[in-house]
Formats: structure tokens, C-alpha cells, sequence
């Protein structure tokens, strides 16, 4: 609400902004920290939201899992990365933390979730 007295209204308005997939906002005018559930506003807003982002995240997951399994059999690199599958073991051997599964194809792949 705008008359947060623990968390400014504005710190959520700046989240909402640097948000990838932004969700309509709502900014309860005269709510508190803790009184929003008074706000009939409120109610079906969050109703709205939990709703789609129940679909939107089982959506978003099955068409990962789709990617994950019908990618193309000379892709060599993972799918959601930030570093190439096949960095060598030598590179590995100066992390202090390595995942316990490795990805199928490459045992040398540092990430999870390939």
C-alpha cells in the first residue's frame, strides 16, 4: 500500500520496473503493511496474479522440459547457460563447489539443469 510504514511503496514500484516479465502493478492507496486484505482491490488482484503465474510457471516449464529433450543432437552447449557444457576439468578443478549430477552427454559440464 502507499501508506507503508515498513516498506516504502516506491522500493516495489523500482522492483516492478526492473522487472524482465513485469506484472501489473497495484498500488493500494491508503494501505498499510499489514491491512491490504481489507482492500476488496486487493483480493482479486491476487486471486489474478497467483492464477497466471500458476499457468504462466507450467507453461513456461513443460516448454523447457520440451527444449531440454527435443534439441537438436549436435547442440553442444546447454540450452540455459552462461558457460559452454564442454569447459575442461582442469578448469573445473579450482571450484571448490561442483554439481553432483553432470549432464549426460559431457561428464565435464559444470552446469545443472542441461
Amino acid at each position: 500500500g502507499t501508506e507503508d510504514d515498513v516498506v516504502n511503496w516506491l522500493h516495489g514500484k523500482g522492483l516492478w520496473e526492473l522487472a524482465r516479465e513485469p506484472y501489473e502493478p497495484l498500488w493500494i492507496k491508503g494501505g498499510g503493511h499489514c491491512n491490504l486484505e481489507l482492500y476488496p482491490d486487493y483480493i482479486r488482484h491476487l486471486r489474478k496474479f497467483v492464477v497466471e503465474m500458476e499457468n504462466t510457471t507450467t507453461k513456461m516449464r513443460l516448454a523447457q522440459i520440451r527444449r531440454c529433450y527435443l534439441k537438436p543432437q549436435n547442440s553442444r552447449c546447454c540450452k540455459f547457460r552462461l558457460y559452454c557444457c564442454r569447459i575442461r576439468r582442469r578448469q573445473l578443478k579450482f571450484r571448490l563447489w561442483r554439481p553432483r549430477f553432470r549432464c549426460p552427454k559431457w561428464p565435464d559440464c559444470c552446469r545443472l539443469g542441461c
